[in-house]
């Protein structure tokens, strides 16, 4: 995948952070499965592989590895 179309994320104590953005102060993360709210969408991705792999919205499937 291009790198200008992978979404990209990061997880802080505060919340979920988009380009540098905080986006929600609130997530669940229970060691397999992380979800929050981006505006009407919930985004939720299982964490196989150790990599996390998107499952919704599932417009494609997206793999995320930890930096």
């Amino acid at each position: 995948m291009a790198p200008y179309l992978a979404d990209s994320f990061e997880l802080r104590p505060s919340g979920v952070f988009v380009a540098g953005r905080q986006i929600n102060t609130h997530y669940a993360w229970d060691g397999s499965k992380l979800e929050y709210r981006l505006g009407d969408e919930i985004y939720s991705y299982l964490f196989l592989s150790g990599q996390l792999v998107r499952q919704q919205p599932a417009h494609y499937i997206s793999t995320f590895t930890r930096r």
